[in-house]
């Protein structure tokens, strides 16, 4: 290996390379406004799907695409030269983005289950508030050209509290005459579902609410498993709780038999009982059965 030492040169007068960098001539106002609603299109498309998350996981996903998409946009309107009368607010526009991104790849989202848990805490993130901002400032900048974007942002919403009444049936069952009577000591409201122990998919699954008790009558002979979520603000289109989740399975199966004397009648507590003789198990949320 070989390390040249560096070239001094020689005095005298010579030729200097050019040091400034040649500014690209602004778009036309609707070239720009095209680019606008190109980026409106790409995040709304992002934002949508964060609200169709329906799992801690995919929530997770979701909002690392929305962040790539983000940083997309921003990298693709700073490459643009905007018209004049704008020009400032382009680049605030630019800066409100590129927080954006950086707010997004930090948030706190433990608490979050769901997409639209996860839309409520985006929406009232200090910098989406500031894409709001600049929006508004590029509607106003140049009178005679209102330039839009803005649309794909989620307005400003607290977090909401949405429950089922005690022993609403989320999946009927039906045809049997064996039951389950199911207590709900805890503090915070559940979700059931019993499958049959051969099935993927719940043969009936209801909501009872904390320190609330429900029988569920009509279960057909078979052997089950029983899976129970818990959490805060339950999503009846995403069919899961938003905030606060748990996914679990008792451990157990249960055995409903029906002669011509008696049918079976089992009793399950979804909290820890002194002396009880169940345990239960974390379950991947992607396979909680609802329904």
């Amino acid at each position: 290996m070989t390390k040249d030492s560096g070239s001094t040169g020689s005095g005298g007068t010579g030729s200097t390379g050019s040091t400034g960098a040649t500014t690209a001539p602004p778009v036309t106002e609707a070239q720009y406004q095209a680019a606008l609603t190109a980026t409106d299109g790409a995040l709304a498309a992002a934002v949508r799907n964060v609200g169709a998350a329906r799992t801690p996981a995919t929530v997770t996903a979701a909002i690392d695409a929305l962040r790539q998409s983000v940083d997309t946009e921003a990298d693709r309107l700073s490459a643009i030269s905007s018209p004049v009368p704008v020009r400032d607010a382009h680049f605030s526009l630019v800066v409100a983005l590129r927080g954006l991104s950086r707010e997004l790849s930090g948030g706190d989202l433990d608490p979050v289950c769901a997409g639209s848990s996860a839309l409520s805490l985006i929406s009232r993130g200090t910098q989406l508030a500031n894409v709001r901002s600049a929006a508004q400032t590029l509607a106003t900048a140049d009178p005679a050209h209102p330039y839009t974007i803005g649309s794909f942002a989620p307005k400003s919403t607290n977090d909401a509290k949405r429950r089922l009444g005690n022993g609403t049936l989320i999946k009927r069952a039906s045809g049997g005459l064996g039951q389950l009577k199911i207590s709900n000591g805890g503090s915070t409201d559940s979700v059931i579902s019993v499958v049959p122990s051969n099935a993927k998919k719940a043969t009936v699954t209801v909501y009872v609410r904390a320190k609330g008790k429900y029988t569920v009558r009509g279960i057909r002979d078979a052997t089950y498993r029983v899976y129970m979520t818990s959490g805060a603000d339950w999503d009846a289109k995403a069919r899961t709780f938003t905030r606060d989740c748990a996914f679990e399975q008792f451990d157990d199966t249960f055995e409903f038999t029906t002669t011509s004397r008696q049918y079976t009648i089992w009793e399950i507590t979804l909290t820890p009982v002194v002396g009880g003789n169940a345990t239960s198990s974390t379950v991947d949320p992607d396979a909680f059965p609802v329904g």
